[in-house]
């Protein structure tokens, strides 16, 4: 367990929900990052943390004194920084505290995730669907899976090539203009 971080708290990433979606947003637990449409919002570590704890434990409402233990455990602090912390998810998510879409207020209580979230399958853990590309060598098909690889020659790269390939695939096949051939061929 990371220090400052409660035992209640590090269960949250340990668990099998690693991404979380609700509305355009997406709050991955394995990165620590809250993006929108794909695009990073920055948020202090102590406001991830309390978004985490609050759609994690979506929908029922958490204590204030409950956060508070588990974003500052044994340590006292004034409730204004909780407070804060809402606002800055709340400014982070568009949100308004008036009528709220995903963090509201139980008054007197404490706070609670309100909107509608979907948990995520970490993506390592998925066999691809279908697979519309691959790399071809000497006869053999290396298939890639949906998404942005980096190919090259280079040692660090995810995919090595040596002098012969030709990537194909629909995409490729569309109009001819992604068919490349190595630097063998003539």
């Amino acid at each position: 367990m990371s220090p400052g971080i409660s035992r209640d708290f590090a269960g949250f990433f340990q668990g099998a929900v690693v991404r979380t979606r609700f509305g355009p947003f997406t709050l991955d637990l394995d990165t620590r990052q809250l993006t929108r449409e794909g695009r990073e919002i920055h948020l202090a570590p102590k406001a991830f943390e309390l978004l985490s704890a609050l759609v994690l434990d979506r929908p029922k409402a958490l204590s204030k004194a409950d956060l508070q233990e588990r974003l500052w455990p044994g340590t006292f602090v004034a409730e204004a920084n909780l407070s804060n912390l809402v606002a800055e998810i709340r400014e982070a998510l568009d949100d308004a505290a008036r009528a709220p879409r995903f963090v509201r207020t139980a008054h007197g209580f404490g706070y609670a995730f309100c909107g509608d979230a979907v948990s995520l399958p970490d993506p390592r853990d998925a066999a691809p669907a279908s697979l519309s590309c691959w790399l071809e060598s000497d006869g053999r098909r290396f298939p890639l899976p949906s998404g942005e690889h980096v190919i090259g020659r280079d040692a660090d790269v995810e995919v090595r090539l040596d002098a012969n390939f030709k990537v194909t695939g629909k995409e490729a096949d569309d109009d001819g203009a992604n068919d490349q051939e190595g630097p063998d061929d003539d």
